[in-house]
């Protein structure tokens, strides 16, 4: 089996949902789909019966996918007070996947009773990736087996990197990359990743650099996938911890952990993007995590930032498992307000996705050695 395994849901669109919201209006709808006993989620649209989600939604595989599993799919209409309400499902066959390795369907909605909806359809994509040692089903864009690195494009900006980035061994043991005598600046937007050897740094700057040739100098395809994987000693008690991602004016939320500092969210979030290489890697991602339940100009616990060329600039465009310094977004020298451990994987032409293991640190891991 491929190193990385999993199975992912792209959620493109539906047509004609009706509404069981208040009369003359239109549902609100999401969708919700269960696999494996781990139900995940889109976003939702207000009044829209033809929504046009194009959301992914990924599950981390332990074992070889089976012909006989199914997807159990249910749109749901938000409901901003109680319980969201049924509007339609349908249940989906893995067998075709598992043989080819992706296959987009178009399923027709059923109502409770399982009769059809008349004209109400849900359009999806799945794919399986690791099918076959890694080799997905027949595609027009089958990946290229070596990854092209991409070096950021300088900025105008300047700033002094604060950020602590540490790496948790298999053993659990933390280890720092950057010590207070090495700080540099760097050029960019945010609070970015200290650098521990600023001449390591610019070589890699160079190696990146030799390789941008081979990217197209025209609006591309990127994704980005964050893995929030846990968060440990949130400032803070009796916490409704959540965390949020910022990406371009695109931002999506882990489910919320109730009464602790060191929440397990394994959240992973998919970010889509059509953009010209230069500037995809000038644009900042921001980790938020907060407290929902305190008022809203109160909920920010602490947050991270760091542009997307950094981690494209890493080997196979990726960061696995760092833990992230969070500080005061409105001043980032404050003492720290909590630690956050995170996968980025910035997927461009190419690049094959990464897998981030959904473990969690030992309980006497020691962040702050």
């Amino acid at each position: 089996m491929a190193e990385s395994t999993s199975l992912e849901v792209f959620v493109k669109s539906a047509q004609n949902i009706p509404n069981v919201d208040r009369p003359g209006g239109n549902s609100d709808p999401f969708v919700a789909i269960t696999f494996q006993g781990q139900k995940k989620q889109t976003k939702w649209f207000k009044d829209q019966p033809n929504p046009e989600w194009n959301e992914s939604l990924i599950w981390d595989l332990r074992e070889p996918l089976e012909p006989a599993e199914q997807l159990k799919v249910v749109v749901l209409d938000h409901e901003r007070v109680g319980w969201p309400q049924f509007i339609g499902e349908t249940e989906v066959s893995l067998a075709e996947v598992v043989q080819s390795g992706r296959k987009v369907f178009e399923e027709q909605l059923k109502d409770k009773d399982g009769n059809i909806i008349p004209d109400a359809r849900l359009t999806m994509e799945i794919k399986y990736h690791g099918h076959q040692d890694g080799e997905e089903g027949a595609s027009d864009d089958e990946p290229d087996k070596k990854a092209r690195p991409l070096m950021r494009r300088k900025s105008s900006r300047k700033l002094t990197v604060r950020k602590k980035l540490k790496i948790v061994e298999p053993s659990g043991a933390a280890s720092d990359v950057e010590s207070e005598a090495d700080t540099e600046d760097v050029e960019g937007e945010g609070h970015l990743f200290r650098i521990a050897d600023m001449a390591e740094f610019e070589k890699s700057e160079m190696r990146h650099s030799s390789a941008r040739a081979n990217l197209p100098d025209k609006p591309t395809d990127f994704q980005i996938r964050v893995h929030i994987v846990e968060g440990r000693k949130l400032e803070g008690e009796f916490l409704k911890a959540m965390a949020k991602v910022f990406i371009a004016g695109q931002s999506k939320e882990t489910p919320v952990r109730q009464g602790t500092s060191n929440p397990y969210w394994n959240e992973t979030m998919i970010f889509n993007f059509k953009e010209h290489p230069d500037l995809m890697m000038d644009k900042v991602v921001e980790i938020r995590v907060l407290n929902t339940r305190k008022l809203l100009k109160d909920a920010v616990i602490g947050s991270f930032k760091f542009d997307v060329g950094l981690a494209y600039n890493e080997p196979d465009h990726c960061f696995i498992h760092k833990w992230l310094l969070l500080t005061d977004p409105e001043d980032s020298s404050s003492s720290a307000k909590g630690y956050v451990k995170v996968s980025i994987n910035v997927i461009g032409p190419g690049d094959e996705p990464k897998h981030s293991p959904a473990t969690m640190s030992p309980d006497n891991v020691d962040i702050e050695a």
